[in-house]
């Protein structure tokens, strides 16, 4: 009887010492291996031939720090498109020689504007991530813990809607240099591109 009083107290302290125990975040539940998961998606897109990129913002307020990472994150991709566009355009002019380099820049630079203005309207949230943290403020003289929202948008736009619009836009400013750039090696790998990421687990 004395030794199962003895085992009883032994069992009973060690519960009541686990209930003080403070459990830290989940493994996941870290800015590093949340930043790792979607890079690795967004590697994963890009290499598809798609676009997209990671938007990171904070916020008291949870929506509020979704709708500013969504908006950086189509910054982010408005920027990689315009700069793959550009790096094509670069080719077509190295391709066709035709001394009108300047021409054709303004050309792209131009189109290139319109297309990503009109066009980020179809930039959808492929992957959505927050961290909750908190910090102590002073209220009333008291402690309060408060939420700070941290919210981690993997934005993505189908490469087809912003490159036929590409095509749409070269066309109707003008027409010439647009059949030029459609018998181009630099035509042929941007249709590469979008086949590929139909062909892949991403195209909606």
């Amino acid at each position: 009887m004395k030794y199962i009083k003895m085992l009883t107290l032994i069992i009973t302290v060690l519960l009541l010492g686990n209930c003080g125990i403070k459990t830290g975040p989940a493994p996941d539940d870290v800015p590093g291996n949340i930043e790792d998961r979607l890079e690795a998606i967004k590697t994963a897109v890009i290499k598809a031939g798609g676009v997209a990129d990671i938007g990171v913002a904070q916020s008291r307020r949870r929506d509020i720090a979704r709708k500013k990472a969504r908006i950086e994150g189509e910054n982010n991709i408005a920027k990689i498109y315009e700069t793959r566009i550009n790096s094509l355009g670069k080719k077509f002019m190295e391709e066709v020689g035709s001394g009108a380099d300047v021409e054709i820049n303004e050309l792209f630079s131009d189109v290139i504007k319109s297309v990503v203005k009109h066009n980020l309207s179809g930039a959808y949230p492929k992957k959505v991530e927050f961290l909750t943290e908190y910090e102590v403020i002073q209220e009333n003289a008291k402690d309060k813990k408060v939420p700070m929202f941290t919210c981690y948008t993997l934005m993505a736009i189908e490469p087809t809607t912003m490159n036929q619009s590409l095509f749409d836009q070269l066309a109707k400013k003008d027409h010439k240099t647009y059949e030029r750039f459609r018998s181009s090696k630099a035509f042929d790998e941007l249709e590469i591109e979008m086949k590929n990421y139909e062909d892949s687990e991403f195209s909606n």
